[in-house]
């Protein structure tokens, strides 16, 4: 082999801009969920997303020094994780919910199953679902006309930002629409996707580069695969996960999706 050839884990992306940049722009697209977070739930909303940030990057860094790996807090993955765990768990969650959570998305997600190849999970909804199992809690993060309005500001700035397309949003959040409409409560629509995670996960956890597919035609089956589960699993009451459980599904899937576009030529 090659020695000059240097071998590391996915995300990999022909850009100029490197991929701190890019998660600093999911940073900054996650700026005004992150207020509408303490303008819903006041200082325990600040307090939920700040613990979840805190245990995440420390836990990535402890862990890194323990093991003696290469220090990756500049890539600011950790922080990104964290902001996302902090808005996912429910504010009402005791703080040591939000810590547990962090650190589970860090150390174990990122670190452990992260690096061990291409079809890993998003760590935040992973470490999310897992909270949930433990707490058995219905009740929702930061749900509401803010949190969604919040949330469709940091997509906005994201598309135009060219950090995501829209294939997997919109098709998420329209293939769990036309459920709603055909099998579902026609007239909650609206009410249905802004009153729950599902923007938050079609934005920030479904196009995740790593978790997702590369081609455009496996992009689109990713992001209607997300919206059947999340309509499937709202069915059997998963404590308000659902959402997330179907982007953990498809991220298992998503090799799978990526190698059959590329076979069958659909680009």
């Amino acid at each position: 082999m090659n020695e000059g050839l240097k071998l590391t884990a996915a995300p990999h992306i022909r850009t100029r801009i490197s991929i701190a940049r890019i998660r600093l722009d999911v940073i900054i697209a996650l700026i005004p969920a992150v207020a509408a977070a303490v303008w819903s739930c006041g200082l325990r909303g600040a307090y939920t997303v700040l613990t979840a940030l805190a245990a995440s990057v420390i836990g990535d860094l402890l862990f890194e020094i323990i093991t003696k790996r290469e220090k990756t807090i500049k890539n600011l993955e950790s922080v990104v994780i964290g902001l996302l765990t902090g808005l996912l768990i429910p504010s009402a969650a005791p703080l040591w919910a939000a810590a547990v959570g962090g650190l589970i998305a860090a150390v174990i997600f990122k670190q452990l199953i992260g690096l061990a190849g291409r079809s890993y999970i998003h760590a935040a909804a992973a470490a999310y679902c897992i909270v949930m199992l433990i707490l058995r809690d219905g009740s929702l993060a930061y749900s509401g006309e803010i949190m969604a309005a919040a949330v469709t500001l940091g997509f906005i700035y994201l598309v135009v930002r060219g950090v995501i397309q829209l294939r997997i949003p919109l098709m998420y959040v329209l293939a769990f629409s036309v459920l709603t409409y055909l099998f579902g409560d026609s007239e909650q629509i609206l009410d249905s996707v802004i009153r729950s995670n599902i923007l938050l996960c079609a934005v920030f956890l479904a196009p995740a580069y790593a978790s997702s597919p590369a081609v455009p035609t496996g992009r689109i089956v990713f992001g209607i695969g997300c919206g059947v589960l999340t309509f499937v699993l709202g069915r059997f009451n998963m404590f308000g996960a659902e959402a997330a459980a179907a982007v953990i599904v498809m991220n298992v899937l998503s090799p799978i999706i990526e190698r059959f576009s590329i076979k069958t030529g659909r680009l």
